[in-house]
């Protein structure tokens, strides 16, 4: 049993190094743009409308990848599909470099970055979903959602070197986080499984006794993965409630994590100050997604209560970053919001797997990327761009505001649901361990009586 043990922490821990530093790897190569942003606005002098504009480009195959490949990866190795989407994302980074200046052919290559980057964070939640159990799972996510914010913060260093690296040539700012992924690449798809069972170890239900996971999964065990998605996930009210809320998140966090770059410049900063500036937003999102994820997990899987939690302060943040000028002070700002935007942001992922089926995590993850995506982040890439050229920035946050606003009254419903749930299933356990002490006390008896 013991030796059953140490495998088992061993080959969950190899699999979730692999998507772990996978997913920090895709971050290199997708936020150095954020980092070359002024940069290219200097060199080839594009609006903060054609800077939105190029960034949508890898929005919307993106959006739409999440689900089509988050799809493939609920019927394949999903580890492995991290990796090779990380390869492809290497790739097409480098080709990029070699079209700067050419909006078009800018446009092209950020769209396939984008699509072969898409479903990294879906096939994640499928991977570590598989090798953790429900009673944890917000601890292991929220660990694993700092991947990306280490991903996010090293790209101004690692961006930054590359641009030193070729002598000053903005070319360096994707090559050199290209060549990173393409390394990190290998290590994902060649190390640790997918799944236990891969493994020839039981499953994670098995292995940890949840039985009321395994009963909820093992109805699912034989039904084709398409009539799942169209009993469990596409009428599944909550799921797209979460879908929605998404929208909503992606709004405030891209919104944020795209213009800070442009922003800060605005108010007469440095780029390089500005990138410290994004800097401050995403190391401060380490500790903040692991503490949410951790708090959720307190909070018995009250997901949804915890992203109101977040909203609130958040709103206030906002407000007293919108008008600050003091640099330390706007740092402090940024990595306040970094730490409250990325709860909702993670939590949101790890809602919908305690809604759908486990064969469907990837798929239903997937999903509300896509809303996020097509959704949030398109509206704060192109929407918000060209309404801070034409209205200044107090109309970019304004509409943060408006995000909030609506992102708490979507997350009530869902957090009124996830209360039934927990207090169904906790009356279930209490039910099923008087049930187990009366068949003790009955058995003693017996055993007394002969």
């Amino acid at each position: 049993m013991q030796e059953n043990q140490r495998k088992y922490i061993i080959h969950s821990l190899l699999a979730y190094s692999a998507v772990f530093f996978g997913y920090m790897a895709i971050y290199l190569i997708r936020k150095n743009f954020n980092i070359a942003a002024p940069y290219l606005k200097d060199i080839y002098h594009f609006s903060n409308g054609q800077i939105g504009l190029i960034a949508a480009a890898f929005t919307i195959p993106y959006g739409i990848g999440k689900f089509v490949i988050g799809f493939i990866a609920d019927q394949t190795n999903a580890k492995k599909v991290v990796g090779i989407l990380l390869l492809f994302g290497g790739i097409f980074n480098i080709c990029l470099a070699y079209f700067l200046g050419g909006i078009w052919m800018m446009m092209l290559f950020w769209a396939l970055n984008g699509f072969f980057q898409s479903a990294g964070g879906p096939a994640s939640y499928a991977t570590i979903s598989r090798w953790f159990p429900q009673k944890v799972r917000g601890t292991a996510l929220g660990f694993w959602n700092i991947s990306h914010n280490i991903g996010g913060a090293l790209a101004a260093a690692v961006a930054l070197l590359g641009l030193s690296l070729f002598s000053g040539n903005v070319q360096g700012m994707f090559i050199f986080p290209g060549i990173i992924a393409i390394v990190i690449s290998m290590y994902t798809i060649f190390v640790g499984y997918s799944k236990p069972e891969a493994a020839g170890l039981p499953s994670v239900e098995d292995h940890y006794k949840e039985a009321g996971e395994k009963g909820k999964n093992s109805q699912f065990e034989n039904m084709p993965l398409t009539e799942i998605l169209k009993k469990y996930v596409f009428n599944n009210k909550f799921v797209w409630l979460l879908c929605v809320s998404n929208i909503f998140v992606y709004v405030v966090r891209i919104g944020l994590d795209q213009w800070i770059t442009i922003y800060l410049p605005s108010l007469g900063f440095t780029n390089k100050q500005a990138a410290w500036g994004f800097t401050c937003f995403e190391m401060a999102a380490i500790p903040g997604t692991f503490i949410w994820g951790f708090l959720s997990d307190l909070f018995k899987g009250r997901r949804a209560m915890v992203c109101i939690i977040c909203f609130i302060p958040l709103a206030f943040i906002i407000l007293i970053y919108s008008h600050i000028t003091n640099l330390i002070g706007i740092y402090i700002c940024l990595g306040l919001m970094g730490g409250l935007i990325f709860g909702p942001q993670l939590l949101i992922g790890v809602a919908i797997v305690d809604f759908v089926p486990k064969k469907a995590i990837a798929t239903a993850n997937g999903l509300t990327g896509t809303f996020g995506y097509l959704g949030g982040d398109l509206l704060a890439k192109v929407a918000l761009g060209y309404m801070s050229d034409y209205f200044g920035w107090i109309s970019v946050f304004t509409s943060m505001w408006i995000a909030i606003a609506c992102g708490i009254c979507f997350m009530a419903v869902i957090a009124k649901e996830e209360n039934r749930r927990i207090n169904v299933n906790a009356k279930i356990l209490k039910r099923k361990e008087h049930e187990e002490n009366k068949e003790f006390v009955l058995s003693s008896d017996l055993v007394e009586s002969n």
